[in-house]
This record gives structure tokens, C-alpha cells and sequence, in this order.
């Protein structure tokens, strides 16, 4: 697969932020107006297949993409469905199976953030 001259781009975009594929196409379009939608498609498919970026799945088939740093959890206010990204300060691994290397995790809390 054909990296593009703005790979670097589109991982800064998605650097401390959740975007859909759709968002970060217009981004990389505001700087390079030749910037193929499928292009930019398949170049995020393929950096999230490289653990370079996350690739965060919802229930509504919406995916988002940020930039994959470290293991965390994804809260989500119902309220306004904002994704805030929390990491507990250790991830209690024990109960998995000694001979599994965990690589990656996606864990999403669902609720309401009150006032």
C-alpha cells in the first residue's frame, strides 16, 4: 500500500483528538487540494493496521481515529456523546491469560457527565 506525501499530516490531525474519516478528509483538504477521499481513507486504515493511530468503533458504525499513544479508556457523555479519553493509573491485567501479550485495548464507559 502506497503511503501519500501528507501521512505525516493526517497522524498530526489525529494527534489529542477523535475524528471520523470523514473530518480528517477535510482537514488534509484544506492544505492539499488534491487529496483523494479514498486515499485518505485507506492511508488511516492503514495506520491504525501499524498501531500508529487508533481506530475508535462505536455502536452507530460511526469509527473515530486519534492518534494511539497509550493504552486508555473512552468515557462517553451521553449527554453531548464527547469522547474523553481517562487513564486509570494501572490496568489490572491478571485475569488475562498468562501466555496473552496484550498490544492494544478499547474500553468505552458509557454515561452522563453531571453539572
Amino acid at each position: 500500500m502506497k503511503l501519500h506525501y501528507y501521512i505525516e499530516d493526517i497522524i498530526e490531525i489525529c494527534d489529542d483528538t477523535h475524528l471520523t474519516a470523514e473530518e480528517v478528509f477535510l482537514k488534509v483538504k484544506e492544505k492539499y487540494k488534491d487529496a483523494g477521499k479514498s486515499s485518505i481513507y485507506r492511508n488511516l486504515e492503514d495506520l491504525s493496521k501499524k498501531w500508529i493511530l487508533k481506530k475508535v468503533e462505536w455502536l452507530w458504525k460511526k469509527t473515530y481515529f486519534e492518534k494511539d499513544k497509550w493504552n486508555h479508556v473512552h468515557l462517553v457523555d451521553t449527554n453531548t456523546w464527547e469522547i474523553i479519553d481517562f487513564c486509570p493509573l494501572k490496568f489490572d491485567t491478571s485475569f488475562l491469560p498468562p501466555n496473552f501479550s496484550l498490544e492494544s485495548m478499547d474500553l468505552k464507559f458509557f454515561g452522563k457527565i453531571k453539572s
